[in-house]
């Protein structure tokens, strides 16, 4: 399989890069952290037959404080067998930190394209199904670090209408997290047991758990766009999404673990 690294920014790097030049002010200690993987599958079939995919062009970083961009990709992904199988298109992760004369940025984002995963019985009965034309997340932080020894004061405060009510850090991406536009589920169908799971929404409100037991299905949990937001907006602020999570445990027929488009993203100012 060819893998590309690439340099060049696209459209994460343009809204790192416009964020990162806003304002003028003094600069602050601070590092930057990201971090994108594809995607993580882990199945086993009745003990015998297992499927087992870590990230195939994961990218990232941890507490960095230089300007720092990493960019990786794959045409193409197939494993498994009759059993078990998953194939994808294009795997697309990014993953950068700009510090700024004011406002700085970390992000990462991630793209599945043409995604079919498929895991059926010995005899031949569908206990999964899943066909997308694209799956996407992505994660971003920004904002400034305070002086040292600067006391926070509601005066000081700049609503960035984020998941902090106040603060000089918020999580987000294209958009206001709240909408979900940080994650998308494009052309997604899905069924478990070999019952479809209607009406999954393209842009999932953060953290959406889809309700599985009116339609039969038990021992499965299914959450699209989950989202952990951390820190306190003013001092750290962190954000981690998945835009895909399912998982299954029929210990007698089948154990699944699946998470699609991993991003994670932080900046602290505690250094």
């Amino acid at each position: 399989m060819d893998r590309h690294h690439s340099r060049d920014g696209g459209r994460l790097t343009a809204l790192v890069a416009a964020l990162a030049l806003c304002f003028a002010a003094s600069s602050h200690a601070e590092t930057g952290t990201a971090n994108a993987a594809d995607m993580s599958v882990h199945i086993n079939l009745l003990g015998v037959v297992q499927l087992d995919v870590d990230p195939q062009v994961p990218v990232g970083f941890e507490n960095v404080t230089d300007p720092t961009h990493q960019q990786d990709s794959l045409p193409s992904f197939d494993a498994g067998g009759a059993l078990l199988h998953l194939s994808t298109g294009t795997l697309t992760t990014d993953a950068q930190y700009a510090p700024g004369v004011s406002i700085s940025a970390a992000g990462a984002s991630i793209v599945l394209q043409n995604v079919d995963l498929s895991a059926v019985s010995a005899l031949a009965q569908p206990l999964i199904s899943l066909t997308a034309d694209a799956i996407r997340s992505k994660s971003l932080v920004a904002g400034y670090c305070l002086p040292a020894g600067r006391q926070r004061t509601a005066v000081d405060d700049i609503m960035f209408f984020s998941s902090f009510d106040r603060g000089n850090l918020f999580t987000g991406g294209d958009g206001g997290p709240a909408t979900g536009d940080d994650t998308s589920l494009t052309g997604v169908q899905l069924s478990i047991l070999g019952i479809p799971v209607p009406g999954i929404p393209e842009a999932p409100p953060p953290n959406t758990t889809i309700d599985l037991a009116p339609l039969g299905i038990s021992g499965a949990t299914l959450i699209l766009n989950e989202r952990t937001v951390g820190g306190d907006g003013v001092n750290m602020a962190s954000l981690s999404t998945n835009a895909m999570h399912l998982t299954m445990d029929l210990a007698s027929v089948i154990t699944a673990d699946i998470m699609f488009a991993h991003s994670d993203s932080k900046l602290d100012c505690a250094q």
